[in-house]
């Protein structure tokens, strides 16, 4: 009703002639314009909810509570769903970012992602300074982790291993054998140091599978112990996702 009614005001006024008219054609534009983008906004929580509710096949009911939205397209809160026979588990926290839901999030997840300020969070939880025009140490640490994370799942990819160690990725690689599938070129033209001259650790992580699949990518900072804060402070391949989240801001 509303929507027909400023489209009458509008084409009421299609072809002003006078100056007075004209101001009133494009503050009923302006007005008929600011609704129709009300409209098409999509509510970030509703969007959640839809997300975590497709995944949860065996449930007919589902209720939240203190359910909020954050900078970054992340909505948190807390999940309880009900079978058709009325069982539940509780309440649950549950992190929609993305699109992507979890249901079992970690504590630094909570604590940076479900925050008005994911910055200062991320200070507090691992002791690392705020990435600005001012932290060009962070940035660079940043921008090297993001690329020597993504030669390595690359090279993972393709070769269903990890390798020994970073210098295999690069393309002027010449450590021993090489890889059946492993990329003609490389997959980095050459492996960075941290701001401070030092190589990046780099470790493989043994789990049950006899090929290690998961690893550690790190610096221990200016100081090169492990612990620390501001330039001190270790800075690892996990914590990639809360700088890319920060960056994403």
């Amino acid at each position: 009703m509303l929507l027909s009614w400023l489209f009458e005001r509008v084409n009421h006024y299609n072809k002003p002639t006078t100056i007075t008219e004209v101001v009133t054609l494009l503050k009923w534009t302006l007005t008929l314009g600011g609704i129709l983008l009300m409209f098409g906004c999509a509510d970030p929580i509703e969007d959640a909810k839809k997300t975590l509710e497709t995944g949860l096949f065996q449930n007919i009911e589902v209720e939240y509570r203190n359910i909020q939205s954050f900078p970054g397209d992340v909505v948190c809160g807390e999940i309880n769903s009900f079978d058709r026979w009325g069982n539940s588990p509780g309440y649950k926290r549950f992190i929609v970012r993305a699109d992507r839901a979890s249901l079992v999030p970690v504590e630094n997840d909570w604590e940076i992602f479900c925050s008005e300020d994911p910055t200062a969070a991320l200070q507090a939880r691992f002791g690392i300074d705020p990435m600005n025009g001012k932290n060009s140490t962070l940035q660079t640490v940043h921008r090297h982790l993001s690329e020597l994370d993504f030669a390595l799942r690359q090279y993972l990819t393709d070769n269903a291993a990890l390798p020994l160690t970073t210098q295999e990725l690069a393309s002027a690689s010449t450590t021993g054998p090489q890889p059946k599938n492993r990329k003609e070129g490389g997959y980095i033209d050459k492996i960075p140091e941290d701001p401070w001259g030092r190589p990046y650790h780099y470790e493989k992580l043994r789990r049950l599978h006899p090929a290690p699949k998961t690893y550690k990518l790190y610096t221990l900072g200016r100081d090169g112990v492990a612990g620390g804060t501001g330039e001190d402070a270790d800075i690892g391949n996990w914590q990639l996702k809360y700088l890319d989240h920060i960056v994403s801001l």
